[in-house]
């Protein structure tokens, strides 16, 4: 599974746009930790329907560097969820399809 599967489709542009300012600040030697600026919903893995929690804090940090120094990899970056809203808890609607038809019989 992939980050992108787990996060709501109408938060992704923001979590890829951060991930994007993590690095080229790391780059250019900056800060070590960035917070996402607002509230992000996560889908609860193996729920069916799928199932979100709201979480209150989504930090981006640097992973634990390599043992090996020379490596020249990209950096590895980890994403911290907290504080998670239970009362926020989402799930997909319901949609009604009995009450559509179809027209020209």
């Amino acid at each position: 599974p992939t980050l992108r599967s787990f996060v709501s489709i109408n938060d992704w542009d923001r979590v890829e746009d951060l991930f994007r300012s993590a690095k080229e600040s790391f780059k250019a030697g900056g800060a070590q930790a960035w917070h996402f600026p607002s509230p992000l919903l996560f889908r609860i893995p193996g729920s069916r329907p799928r199932s979100y929690l709201r979480a209150r804090s989504a930090v981006v940090t640097v992973g634990d560097e390599d043992e090996d120094e020379e490596s020249q990899g990209p950096p590895a970056f980890e994403f911290h969820l907290a504080t998670f809203d239970l009362k926020h808890s989402r799930q997909p609607r319901e949609q009604d399809l009995e009450s559509i038809g179809e027209d020209g019989e």
